[in-house]
């Protein structure tokens, strides 16, 4: 699409005010009120997906404002709620400004499941985001035209917990010390700044490599570099975004290491 999503933000702002006129109602028709206009969840979402005008600017608030009344809501209406928006994009039926909040929502869930799948600590939760990632970008395209899988800059991944028991094989591999390892899995400041100004203090010299190594971009790894001059953190990226960004470099599965200085050259080495 040509015009940028419309913000979301205002779809907060009246479903704020939607949450307090429906806990004015009886609790048995609150749900229905806030999420559904007063209709069954079956009844609405088919009209949602009929194009039906106040249904979809009601549907498009729900989704975009993500208020819940119960914590298990978003989950029990959002989903079904979003592919009735969906199938009425795909037909045709939402009006151009419908189409922009439609795919704002749709650029933040990717956005998410990218977060989730591409920068968070391997796990079940990382690898089942992962794998949604493709058919969110399939559902993006056949709605709105081509997207790409956002590439989010380093400050905007979350921090994760140090791998301290991957770093505990770095020594067994000769990769570095005991006490480098343990240095690492304590996030010391004082470290990183070695490993990005004389990496050969703490690393073995046979490590030295002069070129960037050649690894498969999607393999995930764990990054150990600064948020700020003083501060230093542990965060997840696949190799291939990770480009120059200075630091220490340690795939997950365990498979290699690289220290990327501030000045010309690397360390590293793989199994």
């Amino acid at each position: 699409m040509k015009k940028k999503p419309r913000s979301l933000q205002p779809a907060v702002g009246r479903m704020r005010k939607r949450a307090q006129d429906a806990l004015a109602l009886p609790v048995e028709q609150q749900a229905a009120f806030y999420y559904c206009g007063g209709r069954s969840k079956a009844e609405f979402t088919a009209a949602v997906a009929a194009g039906e005008a106040a249904a979809v600017e009601l549907a498009l608030d729900v989704v975009a404002g993500e208020l819940w009344l119960c914590p298990r809501d978003g989950a029990r209406y959002a989903r079904s709620i979003r592919a009735a928006l969906r199938r009425a994009s795909e037909a045709g039926l939402l009006d151009e400004a419908q189409n922009r909040v439609l795919l704002g929502i749709e650029l933040r869930n990717l956005e998410r499941l990218v977060l989730r799948g591409r920068h968070s600590a391997p796990g079940v939760l990382q690898q089942r985001a992962a794998r949604r990632i493709p058919g969110q970008m399939q559902l993006i395209q056949r709605c709105f035209g081509e997207v790409c899988v956002p590439v989010l800059d380093s400050d905007d991944w979350p921090e994760v917990a140090a791998p301290r028991a991957l770093l505990q094989t770095g020594p067994q591999l000769g990769w570095f010390s005991a006490e480098t390892a343990e240095r690492m899995a304590a996030t010391d400041a004082s470290l990183l700044g070695i490993l990005v100004h004389a990496p050969n203090d703490v690393l073995p010299a046979a490590h030295g490599l002069t070129s960037r190594p050649s690894h498969p971009d999607e393999t995930l790894c764990y990054f150990f570099g600064w948020k700020s001059f003083s501060h230093a953190r542990w965060q997840v990226a696949p190799w291939g975004e990770l480009g120059e960004e200075c630091g220490f470099i340690l795939a997950a599965d365990g498979s290699f290491y690289v220290a990327v200085p501030e000045w010309e050259g690397y360390f590293g080495a793989a199994r």
